[in-house]
């Protein structure tokens, strides 16, 4: 039961459009992108007549608490995120009460660890993703955003949108590295570069690269409104 009122609340019935990354330290590089490049997203963010910088979207929080255990997305990845995906529509089928006003944006890696995600959508909205789309509507209010090609072409995670020298950082003698089975001796990973790079810089950092992952997070948003707003046409007398 409350799994089921975790999901109507957060989810189904959300206030703002909702972006579930695949971990926590995608969250901290897209809160600081978003808040870097808000006068060129207001969908996205708003600034104050103070200067200060609101986030009009809410970033799923990968809280060490029971309430991501219970909606089963635990740390996150893309396993996870492909069994939420999958079971996304039979959780909502039990609700009657209003919602589906406001998205909810899957953002994952365009790699190869991409699959366990793109059969999950196939097998959910029979629609074959291909990691070239700006989004794909899965279901419901679900939909999801892969990162941009590189080039157009090649496969993209999202630290790739940061600048070299920025990755060039050392840590306590250490180079980043963000494959997964590094060596720690020598090398440094995503949760450091994310708490210790670019989160204490995140003010100096040029976010510039992640203008399209941006754009096309919009999109998603703002197609997901034209279609709330066509409903709602169609359903005055």
């Amino acid at each position: 039961m409350y799994r089921q009122f975790l999901i109507y609340k957060d989810f189904y019935a959300t206030e703002t459009p909702v972006i579930i990354c695949e971990g926590d330290t995608d969250n901290v590089y897209l809160t600081h992108a978003i808040r870097s490049l808000a006068a060129q997203f207001p969908d996205l963010a708003e600034i104050k007549p103070d200067g200060k910088i609101r986030l009009k979207v809410r970033l799923y929080k990968y809280t060490r608490s029971s309430t991501a255990r219970i909606l089963g997305l635990n740390d996150g990845g893309s396993s996870i995120l492909a069994r939420f995906i999958s079971s996304y529509k039979k959780e909502t089928d039990k609700f009657t009460a209003p919602g589906l006003k406001n998205p909810v944006l899957i953002l994952y890696d365009n790699d190869s660890g991409a699959v366990p995600i793109r059969n999950a959508v196939k097998n959910a909205s029979h629609v074959t993703v291909h990691g070239t789309e700006p989004f794909v509507y899965v279901v419901g209010n679900l939909y999801t955003v892969p990162t941009p090609l590189l080039n157009g072409a090649n496969p993209s995670k999202i630290e790739d949108f940061f600048d070299a020298a920025l990755k060039a950082t050392h840590v306590r003698g250490k180079t980043f590295n963000d494959a997964n089975g590094h060596n720690t001796a020598t090398h440094y990973g995503k949760s450091i570069f994310a708490h210790e790079v670019v989160r204490p810089r995140a003010d100096t950092i040029n976010f510039a690269g992640f203008q399209q992952l941006l754009t096309n997070v919009v999109a998603g948003i703002t197609a997901h409104a034209t279609a709330v707003a066509g409903v709602a046409a169609q359903q005055v007398p």
